[in-house]
């Protein structure tokens, strides 16, 4: 294990609340190595400094996707992120993820997603038989698919989101994907034609934010083109 050791400062965005204009910035000086990871920095700061502090972290291991956050300017996830991934800086500083409403501090309100979840019909089971193998020809795309931890990196990084509050965004896009690659579901041409004239897929840039952003390493903008392909050419 790396032993260097130096003071790093760590800047927060803050917000009391649900209003904007009650945010603020507050900075923290802390001792640190190269292996520390941000939410080390994080959980540091709440249990010795300043315990009002709000973050979400539950698994710790990349799995769960609730600590992402923006750190030093990309979307990550603070408990994947070492300080030596960021070159082990002398400030490290860490915002909400942008294009949310924002709780408290660094706590995201995911609700509006699942409001248009909702309408979409993406918050139930897409198989109808369970007995049934998915067909091997989409299993890729159904893998990857999958593999989303729907942490919000990638949905914070598309500018079509910041503008059309009505645009799925690469998540439940990425979402939609689980049940349109499940060949085991009866309702492919119904979500087809939802995601073509509800929110028009088509709003996609293709200019990969996404995939720069999502900690899994998700091709995000070629899973969206083979859901274009869907529509344009349904089996």
């Amino acid at each position: 294990m790396n032993k260097e050791k130096k003071e790093i400062t760590v800047k927060i965005k803050r917000q009391k609340n649900k209003n904007p204009e009650t945010s603020y910035w507050t900075a923290y000086d802390l001792m640190a190595t190269p292996d520390d990871r941000v939410l080390d920095l994080l959980e540091k700061i709440r249990h010795t400094r300043d315990d009002t502090l709000a973050f979400r972290s539950n698994c710790g291991h990349g799995i769960c996707g609730s600590d992402a956050m923006n750190i030093n300017g990309n979307n990550r996830l603070a408990c994947r992120t070492l300080l030596a991934d960021l070159g082990f800086p002398d400030r490290v500083i860490i915002q909400p993820l942008g294009g949310f409403t924002v709780k408290k501090d660094l706590v995201i309100r995911e609700a509006e997603l699942e409001d248009i979840a909702g309408e979409l019909e993406l918050n139930f089971s897409p198989a109808d038989n369970r007995k049934k193998e998915p067909a091997e020809e989409n299993y890729n795309n159904l893998n990857e698919a999958i593999n989303c931890i729907e942490c919000g990196s990638c949905q914070s990084a598309c500018p079509v989101t910041w503008e059309e509050k009505r645009f799925p965004g690469p998540q439940l896009l990425t979402r939609a994907g689980r049940y349109i690659f499940d060949d085991r579901d009866s309702r492919t041409q119904k979500r087809l034609h939802q995601l073509d004239s509800y929110c028009s897929l088509w709003n996609c840039q293709t200019i990969y934010n996404c995939v720069e952003a999502c900690p899994r390493e998700i091709n995000i903008t070629a899973l969206l083109s083979e859901l274009k392909n869907k529509i344009l050419k349904p089996d």
